[in-house]
């Protein structure tokens, strides 16, 4: 098993740790027993055996299938839309790891992972698991960095730059151009935004080329920018797009997927 598989395996057991309690207190305040029984009863065949046991005891996909699919009526009043967003994101690791699926960046996407799993942590207030996956994180930031130094933890209190330098793929990198904008995008447009709690996210094709160091190269930040991939991965849905059909005034405006 490599260190990434068992990382991310380990963070997704402090997830159910810290998740399980939250959500089954949640569940026992606002849920009616048949909204459960109908969640067990209509969700995949291996979801039978939940009825034997407490919420806090389920698998972690399934904790986080019921947060999406009773998020309105069961979680909406204590978490907002950057929250939902994590849960939606999670979702994605997590069958990633289940299917043993090659990250196209796993150092980058792995640390990704660790940092959304302490946000939700933080967010349910499961500390004690959010420390530790924190330190995880922490470990491995400071055995990738070329000079043993942890970086900076975007989901501590240290302060982010408004313009973060970026740090281009090295060419031995498997990682394409779009799949490098596409992660840019997420880690400091989507990230910020999400914290920032407004309604509609807003992109410029220009500002993520000139930030990333790009030249001439506007039609694939668009292409990376407009496309299904992108959206997946962020949880958005793009609402609206604004200028030329690829240019740098192009903007994209987004909303929670």
């Amino acid at each position: 098993m490599s260190r990434n598989t068992a990382d991310v395996g380990r963070a997704l057991e402090l997830l159910r740790e810290g998740l399980g309690p939250f959500v089954e207190r949640e569940v026992a305040r606002f849920a009616t027993r048949e909204q459960i029984a109908d969640f067990i009863r209509n969700g995949p065949r291996s979801n039978a055996h939940l009825k034997e046991e407490r919420i806090r005891e389920w698998d972690v996909h399934v904790l986080l299938n019921l947060m999406q699919r009773r998020w309105r009526d069961v979680f909406a009043d204590t978490l907002g839309r950057t929250e939902r967003g994590f849960v939606g994101e999670l979702q994605d690791w997590r069958n990633k790891w289940a299917h043993q699926q090659m990250l196209t960046s796993p150092d980058a996407d792995v640390d990704r992972a660790l940092d959304t799993t302490v946000r939700l942590l933080r967010a349910v207030k499961a500390e004690t698991q959010a420390a530790e996956v924190a330190r995880l994180r922490e470990s491995r930031r400071a055995a990738n960095a070329p000079d043993g130094n942890a970086l900076a933890s975007s989901s501590g209190t240290e302060p982010r730059s408004s313009v973060p330098a970026h740090r281009p793929v090295p060419r031995s990198s498997p990682v394409s151009q779009a799949d490098e904008i596409r992660l840019y995008a997420i880690e400091n447009y989507v990230m910020r935004w999400r914290e920032s709690g407004n309604e509609t996210l807003a992109i410029r094709a220009g500002d993520v080329e000139r930030e990333m160091g790009l030249r001439h190269v506007t039609p694939n930040v668009c292409s990376a920018l407009e496309g299904r991939k992108f959206q997946a991965q962020a949880n958005l849905v793009l609402v609206r797009r604004e200028g030329p059909r690829r240019s740098t005034t192009t903007t994209y405006y987004y909303q929670q997927g």
